[in-house]
């Protein structure tokens, strides 16, 4: 059983990177888990994984990315369980249900 910890979620895509470094400075927040499926945007180099971690580690912050475990974009399964949500949800709700989830929750608990 793990013990309980709080997590806290945070939109990036717009924000500059010494925004995003004193709010989580701001809220005691050392460790950052990132479940982008796509960890870069069009907004600026510094949104891209390797960017990022170079930022916040210089800032004495932890970086890791689980995106290939914990990001969206996933298909629906024909034999969905999720039928009442729109697709992009089902997909997402679905994928919960997997091993690969469950692996990358693991990985990102693994750093809090």
């Amino acid at each position: 059983m793990w013990e309980e910890i709080t997590i806290y979620t945070i939109g990036f895509g717009r924000r500059r990177v010494d925004q995003l470094i004193g709010i989580l400075q701001e809220h005691n927040i050392q460790v950052v888990i990132d479940v982008r499926t796509e960890p870069a945007t069009e907004t600026g180099s510094t949104t891209r994984f390797e960017d990022l971690r170079l930022c916040l580690e210089d800032e004495g912050l932890e970086y890791h990315w689980v995106g290939r475990q914990l990001g969206g974009n996933r298909i629906p399964q024909v034999n969905s369980i999720n039928s009442a949500l729109d697709d992009e949800l089902r997909g997402f709700a679905d994928y919960m249900a997997s091993t690969e989830f469950h692996v990358g929750l693991q990985i990102g608990r693994a750093h809090v």
